[in-house]
């Protein structure tokens, strides 16, 4: 129902879909204005591909979401944001190791270079896993994976069975992404399944002592004396078997009930 409520109000804001293609378009295009330093441009094109990326049909790949962090750096970069820029460029490098800042974007010496080499030093992979979906597939920053970083932003997305989008969203620093339907493994309880054994154990120790006091009874060279007792001691030992065994049964079901759920 959550994912359905999503996939309804994304569809209700954006006239139409957009293609990861069509976005990486238009980062380019922001570079471009940031190069020539036409910053009305810069952010007019940025305000539009943050609206876009609600719409996206198909997922970024590595390179487009390094792309999407690093015209967010450049942004946050003149709005004199420096925290910003660094979480962003943080996202750059983690998302591709060994990238390097082009000096056509920021020459050495410049301010946009020094924030680079700060975040390339603070630079942290502290990182928290997703439940597996029911079905589809979810990408953070253009990579198939159900890690997601906590001490920076990511960009989240999750496709279906044709590798459509369903859910495309900046998700920020220390939040978790749009909730979805999970695939929940079965697992067991322990303190139910540690119930179960031993329960199973009582029981099969008390029917093999049933059944041994039965046998006696049965056997023509027991004492007649002796008959009573065994005849008690049988029936007792077969209650308690057959109670064991229902307390084995549904601690053994409920073990693997109770983790499931």
């Amino acid at each position: 129902m959550i994912l359905l409520t999503l996939i309804t109000s994304a569809a209700a804001e954006c006239p139409a879909s957009v293609p990861a293609q069509k976005v990486s378009q238009e980062i380019s295009l922001g570079e471009v204005a940031f190069k020539n330093m036409d910053e009305e441009l810069f952010r007019q094109v940025h305000d539009e591909i943050q609206l876009l990326v609600p719409c996206m049909s198909t997922p970024f790949n590595a390179a487009q979401a390094t792309s999407f962090w690093r015209l967010s750096a450049l942004a946050a970069f003149l709005s004199r944001d420096e925290d910003t820029v660094l979480t962003a460029f943080k996202s750059v490098i983690e998302i591709s190791p060994g990238y390097m800042l082009p000096e056509s974007i920021a020459p050495m010496g410049h301010p946009l270079q020094e924030l680079f080499a700060q975040a390339m030093e603070g630079s942290t992979s502290l990182d928290d896993v997703l439940p597996t979906p029911r079905s589809g597939q979810v990408y953070v920053d253009g990579i198939a994976s159900l890690s997601v970083p906590l001490s920076r932003p990511y960009l989240f997305q999750m496709t279906d069975e044709s590798e459509q989008v369903v859910i495309s969203q900046r998700v920020q620093a220390g939040q978790r992404p749009p909730g979805y339907a999970t695939d929940r493994a079965r697992s067991v309880n322990v303190p139910l399944a540690v119930t179960a054994g031993i329960s199973g154990a009582i029981a099969g120790g008390s029917w093999y002592l049933a059944t041994s006091r039965e046998d006696t009874f049965w056997d023509p060279s027991t004492p007649t004396g002796e008959l009573s007792g065994l005849q008690r001691q049988a029936n007792t030992l077969g209650t308690v078997a057959l109670s064991a065994g229902v307390v084995t049964l549904g601690s053994g079901a409920a073990a693997v009930f109770v983790g499931a759920w």
